[in-house]
């Protein structure tokens, strides 16, 4: 077998922007447990890479972050856009494209989330308010007074089905046109400041370098690189399983008893908050409570809220399931670099901006071209990039399911 190493290169997607490096996240490899030697056809992602993936992951940012990601399917929504407002405070619209997604499981993998259309949380939150009604739990009497819980419901279907700038509503800029929209989105909130997204993805120092040996029960090994310290941890653990084989993008080879690397440049946590509903003020938006104390409920005599017909979303969490879930962190880097060592023979193609790009959190082919890839790194800033269309690559990411969750009032 002949040995070579191949280096790969994923970065952002530079929407409306004519670049050589226009490109996204392509498809590093297809795995398998066994190997036909007569049958080449592309097998669906198998299941053995991915959490192997995300415990490398998570064992990799634990030594600066304390959240335990998932590896999130590539969205129609592109790559996030994480210069997330104007110099006036104006909320990018394809960062909200983005966070307002509902998050909800991959049909490629059950170890993977995938986000829906955007926007499609606060669709379908107003959806499950105006499918939910209040019961005092006994016989009402004629008043004056409104139920308290009665106006915390009303007030949060009118807040997220009609947002204004009295109720705590944004307007969006288009980042393509800088045209600002005429209506108001339900608000969102980035804690982190663009000063400090800025200086952590240009920061290439701080990394995430794995490598995970194919058909070998020897450990991974996760060497993580910040700015102040060379290597600050080393981890070492043995893989539950060993992988076989790897077949390479576009059908280009099979690797055994190789190295797959996996590179992460600039990382940093991107954290989303919805704009979360004040009653004194009757600003804001989003408070899960109603739908958890909903869920609670199966006795329709219960004091509190209660679901008027079944809702049509699986309420659980992720892993049981559950579509209804929102973005609360984002995993991203600036670049992503894959390594991969003893390959049979492979054909490189530099910079292929006739082909389709893949992604590596998903399993279908855009190409049959028999290439491996191999693309040039761009250092971080583009300059030739408008600033709201700069864009981050995402790894990974924390939801919150208020269905599944314990949620106060």
């Amino acid at each position: 077998m002949t040995k070579s190493i191949v280096r790969i290169l994923f970065l952002p997607l530079l929407a409306s922007v004519a670049l050589s490096y226009q490109t996204d996240t392509y498809e590093t490899a297809q795995y398998s447990n066994t190997k036909n030697d007569t049958d080449t056809t592309l097998q669906p992602v198998s299941e053995s890479l991915y959490p192997i993936l995300t415990d490398a992951i998570n064992k990799g940012i634990a030594s600066f972050y304390q959240e335990q990601i998932t590896l999130i399917q590539y969205p129609s929504q592109g790559s996030l856009k994480w210069y997330y407002q104007n110099m006036n405070g104006i909320f990018n619209e394809g960062t909200f494209n983005y966070i307002s997604a509902r998050v909800q499981p991959s049909e490629d993998s059950k170890y993977l989330a995938s986000l829906s259309h955007a926007g499609g949380f606060p669709n379908a939150y107003s959806n499950l308010l105006n499918n939910i009604y209040y019961n005092t739990g006994e016989t009402e009497q004629l008043t004056d007074s409104i139920p308290q819980g009665r106006w915390a419901l009303y007030q949060l279907t009118e807040n997220t089905c009609n947002p204004t700038n009295a109720n705590g509503g944004m307007k969006t800029i288009n980042p393509n046109t800088g045209a600002i929209s005429d209506s108001f989105q339900v608000a969102y909130t980035i804690l982190n400041s663009i000063d400090q997204l800025r200086t952590e993805l240009k920061n290439n120092r701080k990394s995430i370098k794995i490598e995970i040996k194919i058909n070998n029960p020897n450990p991974i090994n996760v060497q993580i690189i910040t700015c102040n310290e060379t290597t600050t941890d080393s981890i070492l653990y043995c893989l539950p399983d060993s992988i076989t084989s790897l077949l390479l993008p576009f059908n280009a080879g099979t690797m055994e008893n190789g190295i797959l690397g996996m590179e992460y440049y600039g990382v940093t946590m991107f954290n989303i908050l919805p704009k979360k509903w004040e009653s004194e003020s009757n600003t804001g938006w989003y408070n899960g409570f109603p739908i958890a104390d909903a869920v609670k409920n199966t006795n329709p005599k219960n004091k509190g809220y209660h679901f008027a017909v079944t809702p049509k979303y699986n309420l659980g969490l992720l892993k049981d399931g559950g579509d209804f879930g929102f973005i609360t962190n984002l995993l991203i880097c600036d670049s992503l670099v894959s390594t991969f060592s003893d390959l049979e023979e492979p054909v490189l193609k530099e910079n292929p901006n006739t082909l389709t790009p893949s992604n590596l959190f998903r399993g279908n082919r855009t190409s049959n071209e028999n290439v491996v890839i191999n693309l040039k790194e761009s250092i971080f800033p583009k300059l030739s990039v408008p600033i709201l269309e700069q864009t981050a690559t995402v790894i990974g990411g924390t939801f919150c399911f208020p269905g599944a969750e314990k949620v106060t009032p």
